[in-house]
Order: structure tokens, then sequence, then C-alpha cells
């Protein structure tokens, strides 16, 4: 004689075994109840997107259950990117930082209660209305607490009053336009601003290699350009450096062309100055550089937060243009912090022997700052217990050094000058 099963249970012959089913069924819930303290809550768990060449996202969803909701709570963090578009090589730098932090926060259950960080990611495809409209989605689709990014000054301008409005925190990792925290409540920036960065580069190189008169070129279309260029001309006033040549240009943030500089830089040169700085976002310091060396401009050529993927670019446009080119920066390679040289390590074991950028540094330190703040607040999930955590963060032991926050949300650490030698950086000073 045969048997059939439903879950399991053997049921008995003859006509009464489909009231029997019905029953264990019941009795089998009832039986979860008392054994699991509720049945099973499933969900559709976000699992990641696809972008195609166009820039069009598709979202990914996988449907999981967990046995206990509570302990398997997740902190639900936004990440606002260019993926696509003109600063897409940001975009993915900043990405590996955040996925990599996330991960060994959630590897290391270091947050209370076993909590886990679920990044969500939005492209803004180099766009500032873009990034407004991201940041409008994760608040009222997702519900999102806090939310990394955007990468741009211009982008973060547009954010402000969305994550102020809202009462949700914003992390920008490399916003460093000058007074951007002094306007929001909820901005908080890992990055120096340009004004921090400028003082101390300036008073570092002014001596080395040394300077009396110098040149500027900037992007007039840009907020961080700007701010920038207007900071490195207060800091060489400041340090008796005379301004020879004032240079500007204007391209929008989502322009993938760049333009014809022949005229602006022709002036510089006819300034005879002993150095140029370059404000301008990473396609327009490559632009520059590029551009400087082929009308043989061979004076040292200065730019805040300039990396090594800026370097590469510019060197396979024109070999040995960036020789000599000097950064001001959040973050260096050889950086001696103790953090630095095992974050390095696992970024390259993770990404192919990859080396990370200043970007994927300050995002990847952006996340553990967080998380840091996160623990403060005793694992809520609350956007004022994490603001009110992210204020109080000083002397923060980072990748990019001793970190603490100012009154404003600014970061206060030491920047790095560095410069570029046989086409790698070396550090040249610290203050």
């Amino acid at each position: 004689m045969s048997r059939s099963f439903v879950n399991g249970f053997p049921l008995p012959f003859g006509r009464a075994r489909f009231a029997y089913a019905g029953l264990s069924a019941v009795l089998l819930c009832l039986l979860s109840a008392f054994l699991l303290v509720g049945c099973f809550e499933c969900r559709d768990e976000y699992a990641g997107y696809e972008v195609d060449s166009d820039g069009n996202r598709t979202d990914r969803y996988n449907y999981v259950c967990d046995e206990d909701q509570e302990a398997a709570e997740e902190i639900v963090v936004g990440a606002v990117l260019p993926l696509t578009g003109p600063s897409a090589a940001v975009g993915r730098d900043m990405e590996n930082g955040f996925r990599l932090a996330v991960e060994d926060i959630n590897a290391r259950s270091s947050l209370p209660g076993g909590r886990k960080i679920r990044l969500l990611f939005e492209n803004d495809r180099s766009d500032p209305a873009r990034a407004a409209g991201a940041y409008e989605r994760l608040i009222e689709r997702d519900e999102a607490p806090v939310i990394l990014g955007p990468t741009s000054s211009i982008s973060t301008e547009r954010i402000i009053p969305i994550a102020d409005r809202n009462g949700v925190v914003a992390i920008s990792p490399t916003a460093a336009a000058k007074g951007l925290g002094e306007r929001s409540d909820y901005l908080f920036r890992v990055t120096l601003d340009v004004g921090r960065l400028s003082e101390a580069g300036v008073r570092i190189t002014k001596e080395r290699p040394g300077y009396r008169t110098a040149a500027t070129i900037t992007n007039s279309a840009d907020t961080f350009s700007r701010s920038g260029d207007e900071e490195i001309r207060k800091a060489l006033e400041k340090n008796g450096v005379n301004v020879v040549s004032v240079q500007t240009f204007s391209r929008s943030t989502e322009d993938p062309d760049f333009p014809d500089l022949t005229e602006q830089l022709r002036a510089v040169a006819g300034a005879d100055p002993d150095v140029l700085f370059i404000s301008a976002q990473p396609l327009g310091q490559r632009s520059v550089i590029v551009q400087a060396r082929r009308l043989g401009i061979r004076v040292p050529l200065v730019s805040s937060l300039l990396t090594a993927n800026e370097v590469e670019s510019a060197n396979r446009s024109l070999a040995g243009s960036a020789e000599g080119a000097i950064s001001f920066t959040n973050w260096s390679a050889a950086s001696p912090a103790p953090l630095n040289a095992d974050f390095i390590r696992r970024y390259r074991a993770k990404y192919d022997d990859r080396n990370p950028s200043a970007f994927s540094a300050a995002a990847y330190a952006s996340v553990r700052i967080l998380a840091r703040a996160i623990a403060d607040a005793d694992g809520s999930t609350d956007s004022r217990s994490i603001r009110n955590a992210l204020a109080g963060i000083r002397n923060l032991d980072t990748v990019l050094g001793r970190f603490s926050f100012d009154e404003n949300g600014d970061a206060v650490y030491d920047p790095v000058v560095e410069i570029v030698r046989n086409g790698r950086f070396e550090v040249l000073g610290t203050p």
C-alpha cells in the first residue's frame, strides 16, 4: 500500500486525506508560533543592479525569508554615484571603496545587535539634477536614513535642501568646495575642503619646489573649481606670491567633451609664471596638463585632489606630460597611517591587483566613519541619532589619518602634498 506526503507527514488513505491535509497545515503554523515565536517573514531583498550602455538601470531582487526579523534587521544606506558619464571612473573607484568597507563591517559583525549595512546604489550620470532625483527616490521609496554621495560639489549643492527638508544624513566623500558644510545641518564631508588643502599646500610648495609668481586656470561653470581657484589665490596672496595671470574656461560636469584652451594657455605662457595652478574636475585636470605641455609650458603644474588615475591618463595622451605635477590631496598610498597598508592590501586582493585611488580611500573611510557613528548611536537607524553621533566624532583612526568633524560637519585631518616622479606620486610634504 503506497502513502502520500505533505511537508514530510504521511497522509491516511481514503477521502479523509483532504481534510487531514488542511488540518495539518494549520497545526504546522500553530506549532511554528510556539516553537519559533512566529512564522517566517518573507520579503524581496535588493540584490544589485545592471546599467546598460545608455545608462539605464535595472534593479534586481531576491526573495528571502527571515526567522527573526529584528535580529536580521539591516540598515539601508543609499549611495549616489556617477556610474556612467564623464566621471564614471571616479564613480567606479568610489563604488569599490564602499563595497569593500561594507563587506568588512558586515563580515565582522561590528555593528550593535549584529546588524548589517545594505547599500542601494543610484546612478546620477554626473548630472546634478539626476543626483537630486536619486536622493528623492532613496528617501521616499527606500526610506534610507543615510545617503553617501554625491561626488561633486555642484551636485552636493543640489541635494542640501532635500537632505535638510527630510532630516536625512548626507555624507559626501569628495565634495570639497568651501563653505558647503555651513549650509546644512545634515551634510558631512569626508574630504578636506579646498580652503584647508590650499592653505597647507601653498605653504609647503612655496619653499619646495619654490615660486614667487603664479598663474591660475579654472572651470568657471563648476562649483568645486571656482571655489578651489578662489582659495588658491587667497593662499598665494597670504604667502606673498604674485598672481600674474588668471584664466577661465566653461564646461558643465555632464559634458563629455573638453574645450580647446589654446588661447588661455598662451596667455599663461606670455605671463611667464613660475607655476600654474589648475582648479578643475578630474577630466579638466588631465586635459589642462596635456594641453599645457603640448604648448610648451614647462613650469610645475599644481592641482588639488589630482590622483594617480589622472596622471596615468595624461601620460597616455602625451608621454611624460604629468611628470613633476603636484597634488594637494587628502590621501596618499605612501601614508604611514596604521590602517592604510591593510586597506591597500585588501583592496588589491578584492579588485584584481588594482591600486586604490584617493577617491576609493575617501569612500572606504566614509563607510567606516558612518559605522562608528551607528555604533555610538547604539545601532540606531534614526537619522537624527546618527547625525548627532557623527557630529561627535573626534580623533578617529582612519585610512586618511586621525579624523574629526568640525562644528560644520567638515573633515579635519592632515593633508598631503605629492609630486609625480617617474610616473608615480611621492610625498613632497605634510604640515
